[in-house]
């Protein structure tokens, strides 16, 4: 029960953590500092489960708190009845499967970072003492205590602490999800409020030349986007775009610059981050001179980090690229300077991070929903009016 509740003040921490960075990306709050191994439970592909595009997502660290509050329901249960050994088992069985998720979570983290998360390091042994607490308790042979876990999680006790686990994470998102949900609508009023003016901010001088471009080179408006294509806001970001320009295809002109957040290939970033960045970049970057830079991106984006070369080679062909050159292109040093001179070009914009876009010259952080940047597109260009981008010939500011 002691090993519950410490993992279940840790895994609260962690999900209060990415409560706060969720709301405000850009603030320094919470004990674990940028840097120091965190990142990956806040923005990662791992660190929630995605529930539908209107409600946030479910921490992990959510249920890892329901898991520490059904223990602690079934260390109770065999503390009123300590000849009933189903309590036992069925921790023997959770905490054994919460090992090898954690085992999972420590070689993510590693992989995309180079560092454990300190916080989750401390639930990675809070699972293990649980489970070598309960197997010391049990003294079986792993076989019969497999099978009597399996017939404690038929049982009534099972029940009951799968609907303890259910109560607590059904809770704990409620308390998560309810200033998210609040401040949606507030955010998204003062982003149209600021769309409307968009017009009177500065403009940014940005290179574009010879980048993956679509759309009238004349169009009224030039959207820039920044992207690393492991980035989850930037996969909205370029779905969202590309929509607009869909609909507005005479208005709108899309250009798409490199900013993987990995060291790898990017000189500006301390250590390893998005682990697959730099590699997907050069993969959406190789089917540039085909013409089809946009159709791989955007299926990287769908794909996710986890594509494979093989596959990336298979889609490239069915693209119409050409699948030697395609496959030589994914080995050529080459391919990695014009991506580090797509860094270059942003961090000389002011671009320090993922996702940017840049609406006729004005400067845009982080991602914005689609009727909001249709009014920025509105400020710089009225009635489809130009409004002139700046470029880096014309000298920035």
């Amino acid at each position: 029960m002691l090993l519950a509740l410490l993992g279940l003040v840790d895994a609260g921490f962690l999900a209060w953590d990415h409560q706060v960075f969720v709301l405000d990306p850009a603030g320094a709050a919470g004990l674990c500092q940028r840097g120091h191994g965190c990142e990956i439970s806040r923005i990662s592909y791992w660190s929630e489960v995605p529930l539908g595009s209107a409600r946030p997502g479910l921490p992990i660290a959510l249920l890892g708190a329901g898991f520490y509050v059904a223990v602690m329901v079934l260390a109770l249960r065999r503390l009123l009845r300590p000849e009933d050994e189903r309590p036992l088992r069925l921790v023997a069985l959770t905490s054994l499967g919460a090992v090898v998720y954690s085992v999972v979570l420590a070689g993510v983290s590693f992989g995309a970072q180079g560092k454990l998360c300190p916080y989750c390091a401390v639930l990675y042994g809070v699972n293990l003492l649980l489970l070598v607490v309960a197997l010391l308790a049990l003294r079986e042979r792993f076989g019969s205590l497999l099978a009597g876990s399996l017939r404690a999680a038929l049982s009534g006790v099972g029940a009951t602490a799968l609907l303890a686990f259910l109560i607590a994470v059904g809770a704990g998102y409620a308390a998560y999800s309810a200033p998210l949900l609040a401040s949606v609508e507030s955010r998204h009023q003062k982003m149209l409020e600021a769309a409307t003016t968009l017009s009177e901010s500065p403009t940014v001088a940005l290179a574009d030349d010879g980048r993956p471009s679509a759309g009238p080179a004349d169009a009224p408006v030039h959207i820039i986007e920044v992207a690393d294509l492991e980035c989850p806001y930037c996969k909205r970001l370029f779905h969202t775009l590309h929509a607009i320009a869909e609909a507005q295809p005479q208005r709108v002109r899309l250009t798409f610059l490199h900013h993987p957040l990995d060291s790898a290939c990017n000189p500006l970033i301390a250590q390893p981050f998005h682990a697959d960045a730099c590699r997907l970049a050069i993969a959406a970057e190789c089917a540039h001179p085909g013409g089809r830079f946009f159709e791989m991106a955007g299926w990287i984006f769908d794909r996710g980090p986890s594509v494979t070369r093989d596959e990336l080679i298979a889609h490239a062909a069915e693209l119409g690229l050409d699948g030697q050159t395609y496959t030589r292109c994914l080995d050529d040093p080459a391919v990695v300077e014009t991506i580090q001179a797509d860094i270059a070009r942003g961090a000389e914009a002011g671009v320090k991070g993922t996702p940017n876009f840049f609406v006729n010259g004005h400067h845009v952080v982080g991602t914005r929903d689609r009727d909001v940047i249709e009014r920025m597109i509105d400020s710089v260009a009225p009635d489809g009016a130009a409004g002139k981008p700046a470029t880096a010939a014309e000298g920035g500011r």
